[in-house]
């Protein structure tokens, strides 16, 4: 018999148990995202329901993702699972508690006023990936405070004086201790998106008329929200378009930047670029190892060895001690094999 699937050891938590027992109030009140959607549709104004539910031209995109997920069947193995068994899975070196995530959004908190934050806390808590967007409303920084464990960030296209803010972006990023950079491939032009325009959100400004800021009244929830929270921002680039830049001009700044789509080759110079960083932070870090006080195990010699050369000087006996402290690490690798 197949036993790919063992049953041994597995544990259930009591949130999961809950969630078949009815759960908790709010899973009782929206036990499916059709509930959810139905609800936002007349909470939130209208143009912040037709920014996040719409699609490109008429929404067959959406629709035929819908069709793709539906055609997916989990088939259960009778007589094998006495419990549920656990969704675990590594990604790119890291555990999650579910194959899935939150995907980037550009604007959330359009949406609801501190949508970012509540999605990054979320993640945090379920651990599973949450993929902050280039055109999120939290800062890279502040979204690593946030979600330390499960952060991802999306990064558009900006080509202009060779993607230097694209690269700066990936600094802060690689700093704050993202985990995974995503690089969109599959947005080469702006796409036109109908169920926007006609709500008034396609001319590249948010500029509220009569009909919006009565759909804001109309939605108090929403609107105590902003109150809260403040108005939706770019929050990684409004320091680029200037200290007392606003809205609009961030959001002018964003178009002008962002372009075209990425290609394998650029998608290898980013992470070439990546390693080049990382090697020449290691080697200033190895450097400043020697100003310590001598530390006499084989790696610390090699340390020693590998400051000294940055200063010039030569070792003594250096090909002794690299061929000490290589044997120190091959006994190290294989007693934690063992």
């Amino acid at each position: 018999m197949d036993d790919r699937t063992s049953a041994s050891n597995l544990t259930v938590s009591s949130s999961e148990q809950s969630a078949y027992r009815g759960g908790s109030p709010l899973r009782q009140r929206f036990p499916t995202i059709a509930y959810l959607r139905e609800h936002a549709r007349h909470h939130i104004p209208r143009f912040a329901f037709e920014y996040c539910d719409g699609g490109a031209g008429s929404d067959k995109g959406i629709a035929r993702n819908w069709s793709a997920l539906d055609a997916v069947e989990l088939v259960p193995r009778y007589g094998v699972m006495p419990s549920l068994p656990t969704c675990e899975v590594e990604l790119f070196g890291r555990r999650y508690a579910a194959p899935i995530g939150i995907a980037p959004m550009g604007g959330p908190a359009l949406v609801w006023p501190g949508a970012d934050r509540f999605m990054a806390q979320a993640a945090q808590k379920a651990r599973v990936p949450y993929v902050l967007g280039t055109v999120g409303g939290l800062t890279i920084e502040d979204a690593a405070r946030l979600a330390p464990d499960v952060l991802w960030f999306q990064l558009y296209r900006m080509a202009r004086n060779d993607h230097a803010l694209a690269f700066d972006l990936m600094q802060r990023a690689e700093a704050a201790g993202v985990h995974v950079f995503v690089m969109t491939v599959d947005v080469p032009v702006r796409t036109t998106r109908p169920r926007e325009v006609v709500v008034g959100l396609g001319g590249g400004r948010f500029s509220p008329d009569l009909r919006m800021i009565l759909d804001m009244l109309r939605s108090p929830g929403w609107l105590s929200a902003l109150a809260r929270e403040g108005h939706p921002r770019f929050a990684n680039l409004k320091s680029y378009a200037g200290a007392n830049a606003g809205t609009n001009e961030v959001i002018a700044f964003a178009r002008d930047e962002i372009g075209g789509a990425f290609t394998w080759d650029q998608g290898h110079h980013a992470s070439g670029r990546c390693r080049a960083r990382h090697r020449a932070r290691r080697r200033r870090h190895l450097g400043l190892q020697s100003r310590r006080p001598p530390d006499r195990s084989a790696a610390g010699l090699d340390r020693c060895a590998a400051g000294n050369r940055s200063r010039g000087a030569r070792p003594r006996n250096h090909s002794s001690r690299q061929r000490r402290a290589q044997r120190h690490r091959r006994g190290a690798r294989a007693r934690a094999r063992r």
